[in-house]
């Protein structure tokens, strides 16, 4: 789904995102929580779906 360099880069723009809004109060909008949690939903997806191929990779070689 993602390359790990993308991952990486989208993980750095969910802490930034949190942090930065997060100092300037503005997780109360949400459009803002909500692009932020959809992001970090993203990241969580890709982790599970690359782990599950990556298993089945494995065995196949095995």
């Amino acid at each position: 789904m993602l390359t790990d360099k993308q991952s990486l880069a989208l993980c750095a723009f969910v802490f930034i995102g949190f942090s930065f809004f997060g100092i300037l109060d503005l997780l109360n909008n949400y459009a803002i929580s909500g692009t932020l949690l959809l992001c970090f939903i993203l990241v969580i997806v890709n982790l599970i779906i690359n782990k599950s191929s990556g298993e089945s990779e494995d065995d196949v070689q095995d």
